[in-house]
Parts: structure tokens; sequence; C-alpha cells
């Protein structure tokens, strides 16, 4: 089966071209979607290899993620990870870290 390419829309042009953690709730206002829905995109993104989460995600929350995701490699599910970082990581950005690095594995 081939290789299908996401759908780049207006709003994924939008993170692609202005990669910016704060601009999520912007973009969202913009549009009138759910900061989730911008989330959900750039996890897209993430997943086909079109964006880093690094390019969106501060460094602080990137490595807190990355270090709790050693502490508990066997977490089955995102809330274990979730219960074990600061209130201010969000599901969407230990999604879109964990996607990720899913991705650079794959390529290594």
């Amino acid at each position: 089966m081939p290789y299908k390419l996401p759908i780049l829309t207006p709003a994924r042009r939008k993170i692609k071209r202005e990669p910016d953690p704060t601009r999520a709730e912007e973009i969202a206002k913009e549009r009138n979607l759910a900061v989730s829905t911008i989330y959900e995109h750039m996890h897209h993104l993430v997943v086909n290899g079109y964006l880093s989460s690094k390019e969106f995600i501060s460094e602080d929350k990137l490595n807190q993620i990355l270090e709790a995701q050693k502490k508990f490699p066997n977490a089955a599910k995102l809330k274990e990870l979730k219960q074990a970082l600061p209130e201010s990581v969000s599901y969407n950005e230990i999604k879109c870290v964990l996607a990720d690095k899913t991705l650079e594995a794959k390529n290594t």
C-alpha cells in the first residue's frame, strides 16, 4: 500500500510555517477551533515527519516528558506519564513528544 501524505489544511500549513507553542492558542482563536484541535494537527504533522515536537514545545517541557518516559518506560497509558509531570505539561504535548520519539526510533 503506498504511503499516503497527510492533507495540509490551512491550519496545518500555518503551524508548519510558524511553529511556536504560543501560537496554538492564537491559531485556535483565529480559526474558531479548540486548542486541542490545533495540537491534533501538530501531532499529525509530527507522526508523518513534517514537524518535530522540538519546534513547538519548550526544551524544558520536552526534557521533562522524556525523563518521565525513561522513569516509566512501560507506561501503558498517557495518564501514568501525565501524573509524573508538572501540571503545566499537557496531554497534547506528551503525545507529540512521544510521537516524535517513536518516529526517531523508526528512522534509526
